[in-house]
């Protein structure tokens, strides 16, 4: 163990702190000690230790040497300058350290209750839940509590959380989540012999005008977002249309077309699909009129 006086300045002010030191280190590696006493502890909490710098003033053999070596140089009369940060004379050390060295901690005295959880708990019993009447009082307390939205204000944060989206998925931060992928034909299976027999919700259900508005205002834009994906990849809508059209004269389908996608555009095969369907009503109409 190393002994040693050390002495801390404050750079820009001149302020300076007496200290001893005992390490495991030299005192030549042991930098990154600073002091502990009060005002020098705050002084580099709050200024950061480049602020201070450190130098050994002597080094001793014992503790008992450094302390007097302290003694000598932190007196009363040092504690009078304005600029020293030494609270106590030197060669004593601190006086809740000393306290905290003498104090014995009184031991702590479990009630049988406490004893009996201690022992249920290491022998694999959990710990007792809330008695029905605790529970009760707990309901009776938590009724009311939390803020009821009113009808207009419940709107209104709907109506922000869905243009939010909208402009999410417009710019492209924001994807679906099952976007590029595709089920298996066992999956589909599956999903086909569980929709056996059940009869959908909107069978016959007629939509009315302001439900046709509603599924409009949420489909506008998409067509935004496929605009955004082309122009990574430096295409227009136009162009890609082209694209699909010319692979899918050559025999390809849509999943085939997609997976031609050039790397980079997340465009899922919908509106692969859409244009094909489109192109197809073009060509019987065509034939019809004929």
């Amino acid at each position: 163990m190393f002994h040693y006086l050390y002495k801390i300045t404050k750079l820009d002010t001149g302020q300076y702190y007496f200290g001893v030191r005992s390490s495991p280190k030299p005192p030549r590696e042991d930098i990154k000690y600073l002091g502990s006493g009060k005002l020098i502890t705050a002084s580099i909490k709050k200024y950061g230790s480049k602020a201070f710098s450190k130098s050994i003033i002597a080094e001793c053999k014992t503790r008992e040497e450094a302390n007097i070596l302290e003694s000598q140089i932190v007196t009363k009369d040092i504690l009078c300058d304005d600029l020293c940060l030494n609270l106590i004379p030197g060669g004593g050390g601190s006086g809740w350290l000393e306290k905290k060295r003498t104090h014995k901690k009184k031991p702590r005295r479990w009630t049988d209750e406490e004893r009996l959880q201690i022992s249920l708990r290491q022998i694999g019993v959990p710990k007792a839940k809330h008695t029905p009447e605790a529970n009760k009082r707990k309901s009776e307390r938590m009724k009311g509590v939390g803020i009821v939205m009113s009808a207009e204000v419940r709107k209104s944060a709907i109506e922000k959380a869905a243009a939010k989206a909208k402009q999410a998925y417009a710019d492209g931060t924001r994807t679906h989540h099952y976007l590029g992928k595709h089920r298996t034909l066992a999956e589909r299976e599956a999903i086909s012999k569980s929709l056996l027999g059940n009869t959908p919700w909107n069978k016959g259900v007629t939509l009315t005008h302001e439900h046709r508005y509603k599924i409009g205002e949420a489909q506008r834009g998409k067509h935004d977002r496929i605009s955004v994906e082309l122009c990574k990849i430096g295409w227009t809508y136009d162009i890609f249309k082209a694209w699909v059209l010319d692979l899918h004269t050559k025999g390809l389908g849509p999943i085939k077309i997609w997976k031609s996608l050039p790397q980079g555009c997340k465009i899922s095969d919908r509106p692969i699909k859409t244009i094909i369907k489109e192109q197809n009503d073009q060509l019987c109409k065509c034939n019809q009129a004929l």
